[in-house]
Order: structure tokens, then sequence, then C-alpha cells
């Protein structure tokens, strides 16, 4: 019996050896950290002369520190764990840091050096500080991970995902750039160029000096803005309703190309609408085409009984999808040949029920492609403004023909009509002079030069002022863009293949909305009509869903002029 626990206790004291063994019963050489190249990799002064010598160079065994150099290995380390390669690097600026505080010019216990090869680079020991052994310490605090030796020699419980998920939080809101050490240009880390360089190493901002910006990092570094983000994500396409409207939002990045189809839920709506429409339709269009479902259920529609109404644009200078000419033939449409637009986009439901926006009925629109806002409104007062503005184009008055009309509104909702209602002086600029907080700008065209000149004193004034335009209605307009970007207004031109078709300015808590581009002939000669919504909770959806798009677009292009690779009808 006795023996049998004399064995046991010489098992257990081989076990407390094996564990505490390079703590507290190794009696181990002491050396001095005289340069920090990561935090896993040192030289010691082996020698004791105070000089780092090439046969000093040593790693730490069994884990990984984070590394802020840019290679192929780190971008595969990134991806094994599930970490972008710029947090990757990030950690590794962190991770050094702390070692170039905590270890540099400190004395530490050294375990391995017997069977280190300098000759050949390979020099793996263990090491031993002030708080204990080096490879947990960095581990449980998250600035290492795991080596491949890791799993077998006991390291494996100690890596800490939680801590490098915090470590991230908290690198967050730190500028850091990247220095490509090919040719010594540093990028931030926005920069088209950034992600393209294979060998880099990434800094703090603020410490780096006489640098040679990137050429494209320094315009927009000029520009000496920040831009807020939001947390809410809008994957695709969705429809909110507040009060009595229903807003429909088409997300330009969840469409790769245009489609006939109904696959929208917009299309799906209007489809559903004419379907159930009881006496009459009555709609004004800029242009039709290719969608099918729409068509065959207005037929439908038709020969249930249901009168169906419409006007259509067949100017010289329309767009004319080429499925225009069919629907003015089949439901009679009333045109006009003018050379202004009849740009209208809505169509009324049994005179109690309107769809407007900025949504064609095309392949492209309601087909789901391009960025469009459109909406459904049951409010009275609204309603018959629409129809009286219908009326009045069925009467064959179009543009400076038609006259002003007095209408109602509730203070939720109001709607206007170019020309006869001066949509830019007596509506938006007013807005814009009283303008406290914010005005985001999305626009197919931002062209009229008093928008323009208003949108800069709202911004000398303090208001934040973002916009995004299309690519194709920027590339013909360049001065105009030029004069908002010098003036510091953050000016994006997107990049998702001349896609933004909106309409769209966000005042405070007014919402505009419409088939009205910013431009003199869209004020002051085409048929045009807005909504004015006013409600918060519309307008702090919009402005989640705006800075989404926003920051969806390559930060180059906040100076630079993007191509169209598609075309906006």
């Amino acid at each position: 019996m006795k023996m049998k626990l004399f064995q046991i206790f010489i098992v257990f004291l081989v076990v407390i050896t094996a564990f505490f063994g390079f703590n507290k019963i190794e009696k181990l050489p002491e050396y001095k950290i005289i340069e920090i190249v990561e935090a896993d990799k040192f030289y010691l002064d082996l020698n004791k002369n105070n000089k780092t010598d090439e046969n000093e160079f040593v790693k730490l065994k069994h884990v990984r520190a984070f590394s802020s150099y840019k290679t192929s290995f780190s971008e595969k380390s990134a991806k094994d764990l599930n970490i972008s390669h710029f947090d990757f690097l990030k950690l590794g600026v962190l991770a050094k840091n702390w070692a170039q505080v905590e270890l540099l010019n400190k004395t530490v216990q050294v375990k391995g050096l017997s069977n280190c090869d300098f000759l050949n680079n390979s020099c793996y020991v263990e090491i031993k500080f002030d708080k204990g052994d080096l490879a947990k310490y960095l581990l449980l605090n998250g600035l290492a991970y795991l080596g491949d030796d890791a799993k077998r020699s006991g390291y494996y419980s100690y890596f800490n995902n939680i801590q490098i998920k915090n470590n991230l939080s908290k690198l967050k809101n730190i500028d850091f750039v990247i220095v490509n050490l090919k040719n010594g240009i540093v990028h931030n880390l926005n920069c088209e160029y950034a992600s393209k360089i294979t060998h880099g190493k990434l800094e703090l901002k603020n410490k780096l000096t006489n640098s040679r910006l990137c050429k494209f990092c320094s315009e927009f570094d000029k520009l000496n803005f920040e831009i807020p983000k939001t947390n809410k994500k809008f994957a695709k396409s969705f429809h909110k309703s507040f009060d009595n409207i229903d807003l429909y939002f088409i997300n330009p990045l969840e469409f790769k190309k245009p489609d006939s189809g109904c696959n929208t839920a917009l299309c799906k709506r209007i489809v559903s609408e004419i379907n159930n429409a009881k006496i009459s339709i009555d709609i004004a269009l800029y242009s039709f085409g290719f969608q099918d479902e729409i068509f065959n259920a207005l037929k439908n529609a038709k020969q249930k009984g249901v009168i169906i109404r419409s006007v259509a644009d067949f100017s010289k200078n329309s767009n004319g999808y080429h499925e225009s000419e069919k629907f003015i033939k089949e439901f009679d449409s009333i045109v006009d040949s003018s050379e202004s637009l009849m740009h209208n986009k809505f169509i009324i439901f049994d005179k109690k029920l309107v769809m407007s926006g900025s949504t064609n009925i095309s392949s492209t629109g309601t087909g789901g492609y391009n960025s469009n806002i459109s909406f459904f409104i049951n409010d009275e007062d609204v309603v018959k403004a629409y129809l009286d503005e219908f009326e009045q184009m069925h009467s064959k008055k179009f543009s400076r023909k038609k006259i002003k009309l007095n209408n109602n509104f509730s203070s939720k909702i109001e709607a206007y009509f170019s020309p006869q209602d001066d949509i830019l002086s007596d509506v938006i600029i007013p807005k814009i002079k009283n303008a406290k907080t914010k005005i985001y700008v999305s626009a197919f065209y931002l062209t009229d030069k008093k928008l323009i000149e208003e949108l800069i004193n709202a911004k000398k004034r303090g208001v934040e002022v973002l916009i995004i335009v299309d690519s194709l209605g920027a590339s013909g307009f360049k001065n105009k863009i030029t004069t908002l970007r010098e003036n510091l207004i953050p000016t994006i031109v997107e990049n998702w293949g001349g896609k933004n078709h909106e309409k769209t300015i966000l005042i405070d808590d007014a919402l505009i909305l419409g088939s009205c581009n910013f431009s003199k002939s869209a004020f002051y000669r085409n048929d045009e009509n807005i909504i004015v919504l006013n409600n918060k909770n519309a307008t702090e959806l919009y402005s989640d869903y705006f800075l989404y798009l926003f920051h969806s677009i390559n930060k180059k292009f906040l100076h630079l002029f993007q191509l169209p690779k598609g075309k906006i009808q």
C-alpha cells in the first residue's frame, strides 16, 4: 500500500515538474531584448555587447504574433482566422507597439537556445518576462494566434478570439495607412491601390512625416472631412409604411442587370393594384419598356371594363423605350410631342390611390437595376392634386400651358408639379436655407446653378451636406461636381455601373421624392411631380439607407469620375 502511494506521489511530482518546470524549477539564462521586430520576434543581447548582431535573432515558440507586414502569409493567416487582411495588420501594429513598451530593453528568461541554428535563421525559444509566460500572455490578450505546434504544446486553450474582437473594436476609430515597401508610397486603407500592395507595412497615420502620399489619397485628404456611417445593412430592395404612405426602395447593389420580369416588390404591388382596380386607372408615363406583366394586367383590366386613360411623352428628346409605341397605341395615350419632357411616372387607381416616384416602368426601373424610390399614397388631398394634374395633361395641356391649381395639404405630405409650381424657389431652396443639421442628395442629374449655390451656402453654415451622383449624369457636367468638391462638399460618383436614378433630397426631417431631376429643364420646362414627406421616421430610415449606399462606393470617386458601364433610362 505504501509502495503504491509512493508511486502515485512520484507520478504527481513528474506532472508538477512538467507543468511548472519552466517557471519554477529550471534556472534559465537571462538576456536583454535589444530590438523588437514583431511581438514574437526579437534580437537578444546574447554576447552582452549592447549591439544587434546577426546570430542573436530569435522567434517565440508555439505562437505567432499578429504582424503589421502585408504579405501572402499574412493574407492567408487572416483568412484562416476569419478576419479581414487589414484587421490582421492593425492587430500587428497593436502587438508591436505593446512589445516596444513592455519588452524592449527588458531582461527576460530564455529557454531553448541550445537547440538554435542561427546560421539557418532557426531559433525558436520560450520566454518568461515579468508577467509570466510570454506566449500565453500574447494569446490571452489577443495579440497572437496559434502556431503550428500549439496543439501539441498545450497552448491551444489560451487562444482568445473574444479579446481579438475587443481589440479590433478599440482600433476602429484609429487612422492607419499602408506603406508600399517596393516604392515607399503611402496609401489610405480605403484607396483602391492599398489592397493591391503585395509587400507593405501598416503604420499609424499620425506617426508618418514627410511621406510620399499616393496622389489619390492626397486629394482625398485635402477635403478634410469626416463622413458619418451607419450600422444598418440593406442587402436587398425593401418597402416600408409610414401612416398613409408606402415607400418602395430598389437597391442598386441587389440587381446585376436589367430584368424584363416582375421581380421587384414595386412591380408586384403595381400589378396587384391594377388587378384590384374596379373603376379607373389613370397613367402618366415618361416611357414604357419590357414589363409584360404590367402591360398584360392593364389589358386585362381594360377588358373587364376598367376605364384606362394615359398620357405619355413622345418628344424628340425622349429616351423612348422600344415598347412605348405599343403602349401608346394599346391605351390610346395622349402624347406630348414638344421638346419639353412629360417626365412623370405616376398611376392613379380608382381615384383613391396614387403611385409615383423616380421609377420608370421598364426593365431597368420596375424590373430592378437602377437605384430608385417610389411611393403609394392614399391621402385624399394628395390624390386630388395628382388627378387635377392628370386632367390638365389629358386635355393636352403640357409644360407651361398648365395652370397652377390651389391644393390643400396636411402638414405630413405635400405635392407639387412643375413647371406651374416653382418647385426649386418655393419648395426646395427655402427648406435648404432653413436646414439646421443635414442635407443628403441622391441624384441622376444635379446641374441647377441656384441649387448648387444654396447647397454650398448650407455647407458654409455648418450643415452636413453629402451627395451621391450618377456616373452618367456626372460625366456630362463635371464642372458642377468639381464646384461642389472645391467647396468641401463630399460629392461621390457612384461606381455601380451608371445606376443612380434617384431624385431625392433629405433636409433635416423632410424627405423630397419624385420624378424631378435637379436641373433647370426639370424645374422650369418639363412636366414633373414631387412630394415632400414630413415624417421623422421616414427621414431616419432614408438617412441610414443613404449612408449605406454612400459607403458602398469606392472613396476614390470622391475626387474621380467613374465612366458608366450601363445606361439609365
